[in-house]
């Protein structure tokens, strides 16, 4: 049916109706990646309109996380698309890679912040997966050379990402043979948090210091690393 003469310029009208009414799930989009990128410049100037009036696409995330928004808007629309391509296996492919990415991120990140969210959302991709999985068990007359070709493709990225890796893990490990901080300034919280400051501001103007500072307020993530690093990663 699609682009045959026999049934006229039909088609060629629904593909434009189909453009036109893309319009608003693209601006959309794209509306969200503005705020996304616009979010962290917006809350150090302190615009608490610009927050409440998009408060709706990050109060389900940590702070640390507000991005995470742009990998389910993503990940729906890759689905969307799929019906676009006209063989079973490319359709197959398609819905795994937009998938996949989703549960390594969400494992990783754990963005929600309700605990039990993650998990969720885990169990519900994973799950997609296994249905695609036994959907393709099931699939008939798929095209071989189609299949190697994305058999291939996935073999070569899985290198290129397996040796950038090992590229940027030596060097990391060229570049940080000592230890990162070369400096841990420790202050009383009340009385010498200021000092504290303006101690590690002279002391990374300094030449001589070449490593980092270490300052509670912009380092600690968690406090029970707190000798840790004091142990193993201040000279």
């Amino acid at each position: 049916v699609c682009w045959s003469a026999d049934f006229g310029n039909d088609h060629w009208d629904l593909v434009l109706v189909g453009l036109v009414a893309s319009v608003i799930p693209l601006a959309f989009m794209a509306l969200c990646f503005w705020v996304v990128f616009s979010l962290p410049a917006r809350m150090r100037q302190g615009d608490t309109s610009f927050l409440h009036a998009f408060s709706f696409l990050f109060f389900r995330f940590h702070p640390g996380a507000y991005w995470y928004v742009l990998v389910l808007l993503i990940r729906n629309l890759m689905a969307s698309l799929v019906p676009i391509l006209t063989d079973a296996a490319l359709q197959f492919f398609s819905l795994a890679l937009a998938l996949g990415p989703c549960v390594v991120i969400c494992a990783a990140v754990l963005p929600w912040r309700i605990s039990f969210a993650n998990w969720l959302d885990l169990a519900c991709n994973i799950g997609f997966l296994f249905t695609l999985f036994l959907g393709a068990l099931m699939l008939d007359g798929a095209d071989q050379s189609m299949i190697a070709s994305m058999l291939l493709t996935i073999f070569c990225c899985l290198v290129i990402i397996f040796g950038y890796g090992i590229l940027v893990s030596m060097k990391q490990m060229i570049a940080f043979r000592g230890k990162p901080y070369q400096f841990f300034l420790c202050h009383h919280k009340q009385g010498g948090g200021g000092l504290a400051r303006l101690m590690k501001l002279r002391l990374k103007r300094d030449a001589r210091v070449k490593r980092e500072v270490f300052l509670d307020s912009d380092n600690l993530q968690d406090l029970t690393h707190l000798f840790g690093f004091v142990r193993n990663s201040t000279e």
